[in-house]
């Protein structure tokens, strides 16, 4: 599960540029593009104090309507460059049937949403050649991969086997090692039916202790129709 640092924010306006011409997108659209990526400038308020304005030269801005689209453009390069690599092998995946076939559409490699990236590997081999691509799209892109929050998940055979010790990232053993419930793909947890039921219960625990400590507060509205809204916003948005 691969983190990019300030994913946003590192986006180069001249490698998206080049991104829009390489998917085709028309030199109109790529000029209107470019307009609002030129001159711009930032204050930041402190304390209710604006600062001076500073020129801004990179970076396409959370909150932007437009903004989390050219971003999986670019993104997109980076997943191509994983598709495309013979040397990675993903994890094959089985038909119906339960049988293999050779197709790269029965093998399962890179998933993203946004910038939450997952890689499926078959080897530490295709480790090694995944991060030298993540060296050549960060040269060019101007990304760049934040090691501390990648996390590695070792299944099946490879549970036993110990990783290279060349990335220092964090490694779980699946059905092994509990995996915290903030490391997430996809949104998803990954863990044995115990691990997660266990990491369900954390939640309702802490869910209940919350509530109770609500319930204990002076807050509460005192009239029935004011109690049965806070129930439904306060109750229901947490559950």
């Amino acid at each position: 599960m691969l983190d990019n640092a300030k994913a946003y924010d590192r986006v180069q306006w001249p490698f998206l540029q080049k991104v829009l011409g390489a998917f085709q997108f028309p030199p109109h659209f790529r000029s209107l593009i470019g307009i609002l990526f030129t001159d711009i400038s930032s204050s930041l308020k402190v304390n209710g104090h604006i600062g001076a304005p500073f020129p801004v030269r990179n970076g396409v801005r959370q909150g932007c309507c437009v903004a989390p689209l050219l971003y999986l453009l670019v993104h997109e390069c980076f997943l191509k460059m994983i598709r495309n690599d013979t040397t990675i092998k993903g994890i094959p995946i089985p038909t119906q049937e339960g049988e293999f076939s050779d197709s790269a559409h029965s093998e399962m490699r890179e998933r993203a949403f946004a910038d939450d990236t997952g890689v499926a590997l078959a080897s530490d081999a295709s480790l090694n050649m995944l991060f030298e691509i993540a060296d050549q799209y960060s040269l060019g892109s101007g990304s760049k991969l934040q090691i501390e929050k990648t996390v590695g998940i070792r299944f099946g055979s490879a549970s036993n086997i110990t990783p290279p010790p060349d990335h220092s990232f964090t490694w779980y053993r699946y059905g092994i090692n509990p995996i915290p419930s903030q490391h997430k793909y996809l949104g998803i947890s990954a863990g044995t039916p115990d691990q997660i039921s266990a990491q369900r219960q954390a939640k309702l625990n802490a869910l209940e202790a919350e509530l109770d400590q609500a319930l204990l507060s002076s807050k509460i509205p005192r009239t029935v129709f004011g109690r049965s809204l806070w129930v439904k916003n306060y109750f229901a948005a947490k559950v």
